[in-house]
């Protein structure tokens, strides 16, 4: 797409931070509003999300005002953009309305749901399991958690949120330098993707088509750069594939042959 000619925002700044807001979010800046416009990109994005068609007319009706090549083409813009945006306000503000009570709700059922959860715990300022803990770092309750207490169930936001005690905290610190201790003996242990078909005894096009089917578990998903893009692997541990034994690979290789 050409590159627009940049017209000054003075004087209509309010009727493009508007636009910039529907396009590209609460906040946004008029720069990153008219940049998105240029990368052409804006029409397939409102169209994912379902917006409203009065939408799309007003970032058209931008365009017109960004190309508008005479002081009338540019008045005319204008008119449509304030057209198109009036339209576009009172679908907007009940669209804003309606995912806000749908997040309140959301929110609302999460709170129940950890309500429960740390009544079951005990949890308080001087007990906090770290079974919770780890428990927490899983989705969707990661997520969730996030989502109500507007901080992540790290132990700093544990901390802050329950008012855990020095001696609860530091147990809970113990427990996860423990946990990634365990985590990186457990990687070292892993068998990576290249070797993968030498360990089993298969060809490298069943390994590929048996790891994206889900016979062969994927203990790390790894990632890594190479001619300039980043590539994505995977780690296999011994125990997780110790169920593969040879006859499980013909089974597989004759269902296989029979799909």
């Amino acid at each position: 797409m050409a590159r627009l000619k940049r017209r000054s925002f003075s004087g209509r700044a309010a009727v493009f931070k508007s636009l910039a807001d529907i396009l590209c979010g609460p906040g946004a800046d008029l720069e990153s509003f008219m940049n998105i416009i240029e990368a052409g990109v804006w029409r397939t994005q409102l169209e994912k999300a379902g917006a409203i068609p009065e939408a799309i007319t007003s970032i058209a009706a931008c365009i017109a005002f960004a190309q508008a090549s005479t002081d009338d083409a540019f008045g005319a813009a204008i008119d449509q953009v304030m057209e198109a945006l009036n339209n576009y306000r009172p679908a907007l503000k009940a669209e804003t309305a309606a995912r806000e009570a749908a997040e309140k709700a959301a929110i609302a059922e999460f709170r129940k749901t950890f309500d429960v959860l740390f009544f079951q715990y005990g949890v308080s300022s001087t007990c906090f399991p770290s079974e919770l803990y780890f428990k927490l770092q899983e989705e969707p309750y990661r997520s969730q958690f996030v989502r109500v207490y507007h901080t992540i169930p790290s132990i700093l936001g544990l901390r802050k949120t329950f008012r855990l005690k020095p001696p609860v905290w530091r147990e809970l610190t113990a427990a996860r330098d423990a946990a990634w201790a365990a985590a990186q003996q457990r990687w070292r242990e892993c068998i990576n993707a290249a070797k993968m078909p030498e360990h089993l005894g298969i060809t490298r096009h069943e390994f590929y088509r048996w790891r994206a089917n889900g016979r062969l578990p994927v203990t790390f998903y790894t990632t890594f750069q190479k001619w300039g893009k980043e590539l994505e692997s995977t780690r296999h541990h011994p125990d997780d594939i110790a169920h593969i034994t040879p006859e499980l690979i013909a089974a597989w290789r004759d269902a296989d042959k029979r799909a």
